[in-house]
């Protein structure tokens, strides 16, 4: 296993380079190639327990702003879950999975903080007591902090502190229902005045109420000290509904007041969006696309089809208006149950609540014409690539999208996608790319630009 390095990119400066690199970069949309070395989707048996990736390479810290050096580098199966925060006095709070051993015996969360021009000094360990995983952060009360992970047997960690950066963690265990007492996977925000209104999404690890696995919504109203509302399953995702979720393949926006708001889906799950208004006592379900084979078990074959991949984000606008992103994949199903995915598929797909569902049959060209294909692969050349250098995260050449939305409605995309440069293994590398929208998502600017561009991550990861 390679270390490697989590890197901070200051979004404001990103956001302005977005908008003051203008230079022409060739689009070479070359999307829709048909390359079919099927890989079965082992997430559907082993979620959260793949083998580490082996594409990282070793990086020195060099001149980047760093949070942190860790060797484990499965940081999401899917989504890019928020391990970062902005605080009113302009700290930044931010975490990631932390190890520094082979065997992954030390891994919970590591947290570092931005101020002063600089971040601190790397965390040498863990804030929890076990290994733990999955860590996501958010502040709590007038200037304190909240991380929740994943326990490994027990739910879900609960970790506080009134003074960020400062003193001892809090630490409790959030279980699980009855038969399913291992959630895994949270996501977590906080609302209120003081932020003392805590709202955490997770899985269940095992099948819970008919559902392989369960999404689940917890709320405290008074820090975390007590749930109001414990192992809901919300209306339209029960087992009427769906068969089941996956790992990280759900996000929550950054509130806006009481209006609260995440995303959902993947190849065989609806693509779509729960928002309450009302700080999560009711919700309204949006379907971006709705999946054709939301009950799908087999039994005859589906052929191939278009879809999201999962790694998705949400934001809310200062109106509240949601905003969306997801990669684009194919996938097929046999008659035996068994679900694929296509590598070599590309394609970043952007929609809003003002825009119409899509139809259940997608087709890229249609994406494409109707403004919902906002990225793509920039170096062409990856398409002369043979398919074993292709390293395989099971999302879009173009995927694990972050969506950010400034004060006067700017919205800036940020995504990894897959360069013609090798690693040591020689599977392609993926770079960090941005684009920009100064028209709230009607309009994108002609440039992409890649953030990581410099000769040294011709070799780097």
């Amino acid at each position: 296993m390679k270390k490697f390095t989590i890197v901070f990119l200051v979004l404001a400066f990103a956001g302005l380079n977005l908008m003051a690199q203008f230079h022409g970069i060739p689009a070479g949309k070359q999307s829709f190639r048909e390359l079919r070395p099927a890989m079965n989707m082992k997430g559907e048996s082993m979620i959260g327990l793949q083998p580490q990736n082996q594409t990282a390479v070793n990086k020195s810290v060099l001149d980047d702003p760093s949070l942190m050096v860790t060797r484990y580098d499965l940081q999401t199966n899917a989504s890019v879950e928020n391990r970062l925060y902005l605080f009113p006095d302009d700290v930044i709070g931010g975490c990631a999975m932390l190890s520094h051993t082979d065997n992954f015996t030390d891994r919970g969360t590591g947290v570092n903080y931005f101020t002063g021009g600089a971040w601190g000094t790397q965390p040498s360990a863990r804030i929890e007591s076990s290994k733990s995983g999955w860590p996501s952060y958010a502040p709590l009360g007038p200037n304190g902090e909240i991380v929740v992970n994943h326990h490994m047997t027990d739910g879900l960690y609960v970790l506080t502190r009134p003074q960020k950066g400062t003193g001892a963690w809090t630490s409790s265990i959030l279980a699980g229902p009855p038969g399913a007492v291992d959630i895994s996977w949270p996501r977590v925000i906080t609302t209120g005045p003081d932020h003392m209104t805590v709202h955490i999404i997770c899985l269940t690890y095992v099948v819970y109420q008919n559902l392989n696995l369960a999404l689940l919504y917890y709320r405290s109203q008074d820090g975390g000290q007590t749930w109001d509302i414990q192992h809901q399953i919300l209306a339209d995702m029960t087992s009427a509904d769906y068969l089941g979720f996956k790992a990280d393949n759900y996000n929550w926006a950054d509130p806006k007041g009481d209006t609260i708001c995440f995303v959902f889906g993947d190849s065989w799950t609806d693509l779509a969006i729960m928002k309450s208004n009302n700080a999560g006592n009711t919700w309204t379900k949006t379907v971006i696309w709705p999946c054709p084979y939301n009950m799908w078990a087999g039994g005859d074959t589906t052929g191939m089809f278009w879809c999201p991949d999962g790694s998705i984000n949400v934001a809310l606008d200062q109106n509240g208006k949601a905003h969306v992103v997801s990669g684009l994949m194919r996938a097929n199903g046999d008659d035996g149950g068994n679900k694929y995915w296509y590598p070599f598929t590309d394609g970043l797909l952007y929609w809003n609540e003002d825009m119409p569902t899509w139809p259940d049959v997608l087709d890229p060209e249609w994406l494409d014409e109707n403004g919902y294909y906002i990225g793509w692969i920039q170096d062409t050349m990856v398409w002369y690539a043979q398919a074993s250098e292709l390293a395989y995260y099971y999302v879009s050449m173009s995927s694990q999208p972050t969506l950010v939305i400034d004060e006067v409605g700017h919205i800036f995309v940020f995504w990894a996608g897959v360069t013609n440069f090798r690693d040591v293994n020689n599977y392609m590398l993926r770079h960090i790319y941005g684009r920009a929208s100064i028209t709230g998502g009607q309009t994108w600017r002609d440039t992409i630009v890649d953030l990581t561009s410099e000769f040294i991550y011709q070799f780097l990861e």
